[in-house]
């Protein structure tokens, strides 16, 4: 499974899935997962100090695109 970076908000995980033999991994509906700073895992999120990174990108990408849009409606005056 390839999962791209959000480009907007997080997204949740919209589905259920529980692996068998050597690929054991489970995928909880309504977790939110990213990937680990220390290792090339993708887990759910482990602490309050991560949710809130997460949640500080989403921002700034939020504001990055309200900024380009009110760029483009002063073009348009």
């Amino acid at each position: 499974m390839r999962v791209s970076e959000f480009e907007e908000w997080p997204i949740l995980c919209s589905g259920e899935f529980q692996g068998q033999g050597r690929d054991q991994g489970v995928l909880r509906r309504g977790a939110l997962y990213l990937r680990g700073r220390r290792s090339i895992e993708t887990a759910e999120i482990p602490s309050l100090e991560e949710l809130r990174e997460l949640l500080e990108l989403a921002t700034e990408k939020r504001l990055r695109r309200f900024l380009a849009t009110a760029q483009r409606a002063e073009w348009a005056w």
